[in-house]
């Protein structure tokens, strides 16, 4: 079983750049503190090699990571905000490249391709095989950042690959919140109701490793 992503997903939501600010410094203080491999996070903007390391008690620095993330027309530079904003963190490990965390957050546009989410990208070579791993932090992802629907999943797998559109589906495990109503059939495996105020999916292939 190879996994190296989680990612969680929703759809339209109005959000300031200190509230999506504020559920990003809880997440990267709990993941510190709870899975191996999350710690030392570092911003690190697209057109710079620079990292600056994350104070995780310093919530001034990490809302201000989310307004220089905010999105900018090209001409004129003003601030469009139905598109949101969206920062990029790595953890500072010795695993090269590092685990990476994308957010895209306050999103509320009128074009249904674009939307909110939190993915994170785990390297090949950090060893983890272990399902509950994932699931734990599928769990705290879904907690803080109350989204629609969020999965495990490689993105070197068929089901990531043929996927044909935005909405869940189903790689190694899928949880879908009780009020988001989609038309996908998430079968073929386990179905755990209840799961975090929704229901987690597990594929066959996930549970026997």
């Amino acid at each position: 079983m190879s996994i190296n992503t989680v990612g969680v997903y929703w759809g339209d939501r109005r959000e300031t750049t200190e509230a999506c600010a504020e559920r990003m410094l809880k997440f990267i203080t709990v993941s510190s503190s709870c899975f191996p491999f999350l710690s030392n996070w570092r911003s690190k903007a697209s057109s710079s090699e620079k990292c600056d390391l994350l104070d995780v008690g310093n919530v001034s620095g990490v809302i201000q990571l989310f307004r220089d993330g905010v999105q900018c027309k090209d001409i004129g530079g003003g601030s469009i905000p139905e598109l949101g904003c969206s920062v990029g963190v790595v953890a500072d490990s010795t695993f090269m490249p590092s685990v990476s965390v994308g957010v895209r957050c306050g999103v509320h546009s009128s074009n249904k391709n674009i939307g909110n989410c939190v993915v994170v990208k785990f390297p090949t070579n950090l060893g983890i095989e272990n399902l509950e791993y994932f699931e734990s932090l599928l769990s705290l992802m879904v907690e803080l950042w109350e989204p629609d629907w969020g999965a495990i999943f490689s993105t070197k797998n068929k089901a990531f690959k043929m996927r044909t559109h935005g909405g869940p589906f189903l790689d190694l495990a899928t949880w879908v919140s009780s009020d988001f109503k989609f038309e996908t059939v998430l079968g073929g495996g386990e179905e755990h109701q209840g799961w975090c105020m929704g229901t987690l999916y597990i594929a066959a292939c996930a549970r026997r490793h």
